[in-house]
């Protein structure tokens, strides 16, 4: 017989033993800042998020990607935090992390979100309160 409480440990266990990540969707107005720096894809050492790239291209049914820098579009933003403990074993590192990771509010990811696409983008080509129409963070 199957153990629901044994299946739950194990579930959870198993967990505890991945590293935590963060996928973040940001939804722009226009690409006119990504289009004029040439960026489809940033690699961010230092940052919160350490990769920011531009969606796939993608067709399906009657939806169409964007084509032009002047249409709306979406950028995905990844992290896979790690904790501070210079030296801890992985699962340490991990808990610490995820610890870090949940214990943020949705405005410490805007703000950041905000000071790295302010950074990297051309302040007259980018205007975050302008330019960015939404914001999902799933972790």
């Amino acid at each position: 017989m199957i153990n629901m409480e044994d299946m739950i440990g194990q579930g959870f266990a198993w967990q505890v033993a991945k590293s935590p990540l963060i996928y973040t969707t940001v939804g722009l107005r226009n690409w006119k800042a990504m289009k004029e720096m040439e960026i489809g894809m940033a690699m961010s050492p230092g940052n919160m998020h350490q990769a920011v790239f531009m969606d796939y291209p993608v067709r399906i049914g009657g939806y169409e990607y964007t084509k032009t820098p002047n249409d709306p579009c979406v950028i995905q933003m990844i992290s896979c935090p790690y904790g501070e403990t210079v030296g801890a074993p992985a699962l340490e590192q991990y808990r610490e992390a995820r610890h870090k990771m949940l214990s943020l509010q949705f405005k410490d990811y805007e703000d950041e979100i905000r000071a790295h696409l302010g950074g990297m983008l051309p302040k007259e080509l980018f205007d975050f309160d302008r330019d960015v129409e939404s914001i999902t963070v799933n972790r």
